[in-house]
């Protein structure tokens, strides 16, 4: 476990415990009707009439006494939780809505508690969204035009000594790389700030982490300026570390990476369909930074008319191998337009091109440099409470852009998707299937085309307190090559996987609150059979997954969980080469137990947490009819201790220790056997 995921679980954990259950603030909410509640509205005002169908909703925090718990804030839209799509300051709650909203009456609810565990009033209020708007009916937040200049922020130290009891003989049984940490002395922290001034925002990160296994130290940092009105150019300026996704782009130009350099977005009207993005830096790859790549771009949003709107984008990105003395520059020229038109209300046609041009100094084969294409297009229709989705998609053997990371090029197929939903959304009904060819060109060495079918169905059933929820998803996924298998390079595969979630959340007592149980079944089946040239291999296997969680807080006193975790797998593999014939069967079982509790010993001053983690893994081989024969038995054991305490309501303390033991029970690797301490201070402020 990285530490800065440590720190992460436990101070969460620690606000959990002051601030109490989520669910609280959901049920305790509270409105007088005109949306004045605790808290400032910025923007939209209440009752408001506005055109911008993507509003920068804004929201001033409440300063109760004691403070807020962060861990609690909570935004819905409409009835929808966007929590995660929101950006939470100590001060402030931003959000944009990603998609435009309809037009007509929205409805904005913000929940929250303090760190005692008390239900702070709710701040809700509706706005309108209209097509025009009469000038008498604009109003501007007061707050945004005042020159209040305000700053906020937290810094948090950290200081971690470990200690590793029998190193030397670790070392010599076992790679250094299975160790948790290296042995030695940490230092890891945060600094973040809000400086608000004149209706704009300077939002400021910095953290550092250090790596698990290679024990290198990461530091991350952004710097987000925000000014959200049109009359000053609507500026969003990122500097740093940020994240680009295919939600923001498309999965032809960036599916998903973490950039460092500059990332700015412009709007250039009120309803946000005219919009720029431009952005520069260098990836960051995880871990061993293998490929350093260098990637600059823009994405145009243009809205022609209400019925018709375009998407531009356009990258250049240049890639150096890190890994090796020999470097092959690799370089990727590329240009996607997207187009979506609203054929009537509830019929939308979208479509995508793009062309890559992929040059590499060293291609390892003909077919690695040149342009090709990227086509796409679908169709939406939605009715009742049906939604329904058609799409075709085509790519070219040589589209195959790094910036993509696994685009699987040589493809065509089609994906066709349906989903039911009631209104209530207690009912909610996904199915999608998708039927492809690759290799079509035969530009692989094994000149083998194979056909692929996946499909994947969801069920969610929610019917309030009395029943619990359920979470049901299974899906199939098969390949076949399209020639006779059984001779060279085909293969025929097929996996299933099921998942079946039950959620229970009970009633509030006047001692309990927040009690859930969830429970859990998984499994994974998988047979496939490969024929290579001069061998074959047909392997089955099984893998089962049950867990149990259940949660509590007693008053405002204690937190507890339990989680438990069983798996079970099995694997049958028969091979055939010029050698003879073999077979091996394994067959493994783990099970992890996991117990917490926090108490609150005194109340916004001073909290003990205490955490047990066991984890007992067995694996079985069978090679020969004399029967099973252990082969692997590791058993890992941690017990956690962690004390908070608050100097004041904005300085508090902390002090961790943790034990961990790594037992090999198994005689061929039993000296490998090693324990680690951790002992970690840690010192955070607010201002």
């Amino acid at each position: 476990m990285r530490i800065k995921t440590i720190l992460i679980v436990f101070v969460t954990c620690a606000g959990m415990l002051i601030g109490g259950s989520l669910s609280m603030a959901q049920g305790n909410g509270q409105t007088d009707g005109v949306g004045t509640s605790s808290g400032n509205i910025i923007f939209p005002l209440p009752g408001e009439a506005i055109t911008d169908r993507q509003p920068y909703i804004s929201i001033k925090l409440p300063k109760p006494d004691p403070p807020l718990d962060m861990s609690t804030i909570k935004l819905f839209l409409d009835g929808d939780e966007v929590t995660t799509e929101t950006q939470v300051s100590l001060e402030y709650i931003f959000y944009m809505p990603q998609n435009p909203l309809s037009f007509g009456t929205h409805n904005v609810l913000a929940t929250y508690q303090d760190t005692n565990g008390k239900t702070v009033v709710p701040l809700a209020w509706s706005f309108r969204l209209v097509k025009k708007i009469a000038p008498t009916v604009r109003k501007r937040a007061p707050v945004v035009r005042s020159n209040e200049v305000v700053t906020t922020g937290k810094y948090t130290a950290n200081v971690k000594l470990i200690e590793l009891n029998g190193a030397e003989r670790y070392k010599a049984n076992r790679s250094e790389n299975e160790i948790k940490y290296q042995e030695g002395l940490d230092k890891t922290g945060s600094f973040d700030f809000t400086h608000r001034f004149y209706g704009k925002t300077l939002l400021g990160h910095y953290d550092r982490s250090v790596e698990q296994l290679t024990g290198r130290a990461n530091d991350r940092f952004k710097f987000r300026y925000i000014d959200p009105y049109i009359a000053r150019g609507n500026y969003d300026i990122t500097f740093g570390d940020f994240q680009m996704s295919k939600r923001d782009f498309s999965e032809s130009t960036i599916f998903g990476v973490q950039m460092r350099g500059l990332y700015l977005l412009r709007k250039y009207d009120r309803r946000g369909y005219n919009r720029f993005t431009f952005f520069t830096g260098r990836s960051q790859e995880p871990h061993d930074g293998r490929h350093k790549r260098y990637t600059t771009g823009f994405k145009l949003d243009r809205r022609f008319t209400p019925k018709l709107s375009a998407k531009l984008t356009a990258l250049r990105s240049t890639e150096r191998s890190l890994s090796s003395s020999t470097d092959n520059p690799i370089q990727d020229s590329l240009v996607s337009l997207s187009t979506v038109y609203i054929l009537d209300k509830n019929l939308t046609w979208d479509s995508e091109i793009a062309v890559d041009n992929h040059r590499e100094d060293a291609p390892s084969s003909q077919y690695d440099n040149g342009a090709d294409l990227y086509l796409r297009s679908g169709i939406n229709y939605r009715t009742g409470n049906f939604i329904f989705r058609g799409e075709h998609k085509s790519i070219g053997p040589r589209y195959t852009p790094t910036v993509l990371g696994r685009v699987v090029p040589d493809k065509k197929g089609n994906y066709g998707k349906v989903v039911f939903i009631r209104p209530s959304r207690k009912i909610a009904l996904t199915t999608s299937y998708e039927k492809y060819h690759d290799n079509l060109h035969h530009d692989l060495p094994d000149n083998i085309t194979d056909e692929t079918r996946e499909s994947i169905s969801t069920a969610v059933l929610n019917y309030g307190n009395i029943f619990p929820r359920f979470n049901l998803r299974y899906s199939k996924y098969y390949t076949k090559s399209r020639e006779r298998v059984q001779i060279p390079n085909t293969l025929r595969s097929e996996s299933t996987t099921f998942m079946l979630t039950t959620t229970k959340r009970f009633h509030n007592t006047s001692a309990f609150t927040g009690t859930t149980v969830i429970n859990t079944f998984s499994r994974y089946d998988i047979d496939r059979l490969v024929y290579g040239t001069s061998s074959s291999q047909n392997y089955m296997g099984r893998n089962d997954t049950r867990s149990w969680r259940f949660s509590t807080r007693y008053k405002s006193f204690a937190n507890m969980s339990y989680s438990t975790s069983y798996n079970k797998a099995y694997a049958w593999s028969y091979s055939e080469n010029s050698s003879g014939k073999s077979t091996s069967v394994t067959y493994g079982k783990s099970n992890t137990d996991s117990y917490s509790l926090q108490l609150n010993i005194i109340p916004f001053k001073f909290i003990t947490n205490l955490n047990y983690r066991r984890t007992g893994k067995k694996v079985y081989s069978l090679e020969s009819i004399e029967g099973a024969v252990l082969s692997g038995a590791p058993l890992e054991k941690q017990h956690t201790v962690t004390f908070l305490y608050y100097l004041n309501k904005a300085d508090k303390l902390k002090l961790e220790i943790i034990d961990y033991d790594k037992q090999y029970r198994y005689i061929a690797n039993k000296l490998g056997t090693y324990e680690e301490k951790t002992f970690e201070l840690g010192y955070s402020t607010e201002f």
